[in-house]
């Protein structure tokens, strides 16, 4: 009996202890409870490019745990094409053992130049904004709680350089010191006479900029400006289109009211190739997946050189399948497919045109497939004789739309000197499918290819010339 007590009281004090461990509490960042997978954390936007996000936290373990949201966390949405958030307000909660709680931080928008998200759409949780400026300003925001438009034009001024004469408002002190903060992340003063005492709204418009490019562009920028000329943003310079339909979504948060028109401006070389103008109305293109394959016959009395494509009923180019595609004399039918972005409501038709002339064309139907042909197999080898390394080589055969048949060398080096490879693939494409087989390098571009099932006139206008892109 003596020896039962020590043991009992011994085991009574090891409970306790590891119940009271179960239960100790634990202080940690949102981020730090993630990490160490602490929590599971749910957000989803509520529609506009700032207020309160919905969000719902979940203790997984039996500790109880008090987490603090600080101002600076992003939280990133996983649609390029919509605006990322900023945390702006400071959030601490404490989670008994498995709780569950909703959560309503105050966000801001990154991004002025993107839409804002529909409601529901879920956000994933970041790491801080990697910017100073970016983070005292949204610490600012919290702190007076100053969850206003003009905190709103303050972020973007410094995330993406809008104008920061956007940063007015009515409450002269609090607006000054906000400012102040700008102009220490942007490098520009305000004037008194910018800081002057007045109401402040953002009108918000979302559209998009569909152009029909007739021929490439290698040096274009995407602008908006006001009616008087005035520049308002840049959203891209130096990009390059290719020939045929371009459709760029654009976000535009101004605050020069309701009413105003704005102007969007695709420019090269400081030369307009076209404006469009956008309201609050402004919604953007909608479009359909044009997917399919379709045959189409053709005659030439001697070798040529064509651009394949689709157009519309007014000969306008919408996708680009080929712009320099040798073809061979005779009679012959061709197998083309598209998997394009395109407008709905828009007649497409399938063209060969050679020196700009149509030498063939039929209806191009959304989902048309053309016949399947018999499988057939080829088989074959060939050398390549490097003159010197060529690093993160990669040589694949692909079919005149780009698929890739087989892979036959992956992003290595290959080294200095001749090599030999094989080739084995099946297709159903018909008899009259060409292929290629291309070597390119590091930066993609074709060093070398060659034709399999081409004749041999086709083979001579094939002729690549080293570095050119794909045509």
């Amino acid at each position: 009996m003596k020896h039962f007590i020590p043991s009992l009281t011994l085991f009574l004090l090891f409970t306790y202890l590891s119940a009271h461990a179960s239960h100790t509490e634990k202080q940690l960042t949102f981020g730090e409870a993630l990490q160490k997978q602490y929590i599971t954390l749910s957000a989803a936007s509520k529609g506009y490019f700032m207020g309160q996000i919905s969000m719902e936290v979940r203790n997984k373990t039996q500790q109880t745990l008090t987490l603090t949201l600080t101002p600076g966390r992003m939280l990133l949405s996983r649609d390029s094409t919509v605006q990322d958030y900023i945390v702006t307000s400071k959030v601490s909660l404490q989670l008994t053992p498995y709780e569950a709680r909703p959560v309503r931080p105050y966000v801001m928008s990154l991004q002025s130049s993107k839409l804002s998200a529909p409601a529901g759409m879920p956000y994933e949780f970041g790491p801080m904004v990697d910017d100073e400026h970016l983070v005292r300003i949204a610490g600012f925001i919290s702190q007076y709680n100053y969850q206003s438009s003009t905190s709103q034009s303050a972020v973007w001024s410094v995330s993406e350089r809008d104008p920061v004469t956007n940063v007015y408002g009515p409450d002269t002190l609090i607006v000054s010191q906000l400012a102040q903060l700008v102009s220490d992340g942007t490098g520009i003063w305000l004037s008194a006479f910018d800081l002057t005492p007045r109401p402040h709204t953002i009108t918000q418009i979302q559209s998009s900029m569909n152009v029909i490019v007739p021929r490439v562009l290698v040096d274009a920028s995407l602008s908006a400006y006001d009616s008087q000329g005035n520049l308002l943003k840049t959203y891209f310079t130096g990009r390059r289109f290719a020939p045929g339909f371009n459709h760029i979504i654009v976000g535009l948060h101004h605050t020069l009211g309701p009413d105003a028109t704005i102007y969007l401006r695709l420019e090269e070389s400081g030369e307009t190739v076209t404006e469009k103008p956008v309201t609050v109305d402004d919604m953007p293109l909608e479009l359909q997946r044009l997917k399919g394959q379709a045959e189409i016959e053709y005659e030439l009395q001697e070798n040529a050189s064509a651009l394949i494509g689709l157009f519309d009923d007014k000969d306008r180019l919408y996708y680009l399948m080929n712009e320099s595609l040798p073809l061979p004399s005779g009679k012959h039918t061709r197998l083309f497919g598209a998997d394009a972005y395109l407008p709905v409501d828009v007649d497409y038709f399938l063209k060969i045109k050679v020196n700009d002339q149509t030498i063939a064309e039929r209806p191009f139907h959304e989902e048309e497939f053309a016949r399947q042909f018999p499988s057939k197999t080829f088989k074959g080898s060939f050398k390549i004789n490097l003159g010197e390394p060529v690093k993160d080589a990669s040589i694949m055969v692909q079919d005149i739309d780009g698929e890739i048949m087989q892979v036959i060398h992956k992003k290595a080096t290959i080294s200095k000197g001749e090599h030999q490879y094989n080739f084995s693939f099946t297709h159903n494409k018909g008899p009259e499918a060409r292929f290629w087989v291309k070597l390119r390098d590091q930066y993609n571009l074709i060093l070398t290819r060659f034709c399999i099932n081409c004749t041999e006139e086709e083979k001579k206008l094939d002729q690549l010339k080293k570095g050119n892109p794909n045509p």
